[in-house]
């Protein structure tokens, strides 16, 4: 009966519980369609480990946001410059493979031979030696196909890119412009018409690079050469078989570890390179920081229209993970692509910045900030009014000038005395601030106190509403007496 009663209420109940069923298969539905949509791309490029190139040179897009003329140049500075190729450190082990590879080659071409005096002194060919010579022959030959792809393969892992000499030829001062995603050396050159306004091409030879993947530069990630090398090493060691076994395992599960292997290793490049830089005499002493962007998982959550692309990543990552196992699950949680600002001195660290970036690199930026201690902040961040991501030079030029010149010029001792004594933070650029570590611990104390009056606040309105209730209470009280 008292079903019956509640009939109308329960048929209610399951079409909504019926709606909500469909819309959650609908969505996971889509999130796995969009996720497949996303990985296909990537597996398919890494799968043929063709190179994709981000953005070629004289891109008109890129040209037009940096107002660039078409096959623009340091010439149209003045500036003199020549074509540069740089090897990178696939290269290396490209070419310590390939002497190796020379080494061996001697000793294996020899021993067919050895084998072959040896079998005409005895006379008497057996199945055994002559399966062993073919499987000796079959060895060189394979080696010397891959000796082969080793010297291609050694020409293309050069980066390419554009040096400037410096006029004093002695000099041993370099400044490095490596750019963004989706950009190439082209976006480096407002920075060299501000560096030579400051004539700083007097004393530094500037080079500018095209990283991996961007103009001119080829595409090759870690998981290629790494596979190439377990390639070489495992048909060396003796068997078709277990080479080709090697090449036929490495695609899917090293471009899927690439994923956050690339993201962990690019951010701690310049710490692991320390020991090499002392070892050579190099010192890093100014970093200008064009446009960071410290958290890309907030940057992502941050932006509307792809939120919905960035939760079916997260959802893809998670599925990979379950997949791989716990080795490869345990390289993709550790995925934390940040801008590891506290790893660099703050005494030669430069920010610039624009409250205008699409990408609301400021917001993130500042939270970053107020986490580090003082002395870990860097030593001036330039926040300009307007400007748009990696375009402020366009937007304000004498602001982004005068970043170039707190970051790489050396103030005379008057200067310093001057700026100790009447301007300890430096004159701050038209339509910018100049912040100092200082004004970041002082904005700090600010959101301190303004969070300590909301609790004060709370607290009093709790407060309130407690003696109402209580006055609620004891009236009542007199009521029913």
């Amino acid at each position: 009966m008292q079903l019956r009663q509640h009939e109308p209420e329960l048929r209610v109940i399951g079409r909504s519980v019926g709606r909500l069923a469909l819309q959650c298969i609908g969505s996971l539905l889509r999130m796995h369609l969009l996720s497949a949509a996303v990985l296909l791309p990537l597996c398919s490029s890494w799968g043929i480990a063709e190179p994709l190139a981000r953005v070629r040179l004289d891109d008109p897009f890129l040209l037009q946001q940096l107002h660039l003329p078409a096959g623009a140049t340091p010439a149209i500075y003045g500036l003199e410059f020549s074509e540069v190729k740089i090897p990178t450190e696939e290269a290396a082990v490209w070419g310590s493979m390939e002497r190796s590879c020379q080494r061996e080659m001697p000793q294996q071409e020899a021993a067919p031979t050895d084998i072959l005096a040896a079998l005409q002194e005895k006379a008497a060919v057996g199945s055994e030696q002559q399966q062993q010579q073919e499987q000796q022959q079959q060895q060189v030959f394979q080696q010397q196909q891959l000796l082969q792809m080793q010297q291609q393969q050694q020409q293309q892992l050069q980066l390419r890119g554009w040096l400037i000499p410096a006029e004093q030829s002695s000099s041993k001062k370099a400044i490095i412009c490596m750019h963004g995603w989706l950009s190439n050396r082209q976006a480096c050159l407002p920075f060299v018409e501000a560096a030579k306004n400051l004539k700083l091409h007097r004393d530094h030879h500037i080079l500018l690079l095209d990283l991996r993947g961007s103009g001119d530069s080829p595409t090759v990630r870690r998981a290629v050469a790494a596979a190439a090398a377990s390639a070489t090493r495992e048909g060396a060691r003796g068997g078709s078989s277990s080479s080709s076994s090697s090449c036929s395992s490495w695609p899917f599960e090293g471009a899927v570890s690439q994923l956050a292997v690339d993201a962990r290793e690019d951010l701690r490049a310049a710490a692991a390179e320390g020991d090499w830089m002392r070892q050579q005499g190099v010192t890093l002493q100014h970093v200008l920081l064009d446009s960071p962007i410290c958290s890309a998982r907030s940057l992502l959550q941050q932006q509307p229209s792809i939120r919905r692309l960035a939760r079916s990543v997260l959802l893809l990552f998670q599925h990979l993970a379950w997949g791989l196992g716990s080795r490869k699950s345990a390289e993709l949680r550790r995925l934390r692509a940040c801008l590891s600002l506290g790893s660099l001195a703050s005494s030669m660290t430069t920010i610039l910045v624009s409250k205008e970036d699409r990408l609301q690199a400021w917001p993130l930026l500042q939270q970053e900030l107020l986490l580090l201690e003082e002395c870990k902040r860097p030593k001036a961040t330039f926040l300009l009014n307007k400007g748009a991501h990696c375009q402020l030079a366009a937007a304000n030029a004498e602001a982004f000038e005068q970043a170039v010149s707190h970051a790489f010029v050396t103030p005379s001792l008057l200067q310093r005395l001057w700026q100790r004594m009447w301007q300890p933070g430096g004159p701050s650029p038209p339509d910018a601030q100049r912040l100092s570590p200082k004004d970041f611990s002082a904005l700090k104390e600010e959101q301190q106190e303004v969070r300590l009056h909301e609790q004060l606040q709370l607290q009093q309105e709790r407060q309130e509403e407690e003696e109402e209730m209580l006055e609620l209470t004891d009236t009542q009280d007199e009521a029913d007496m």
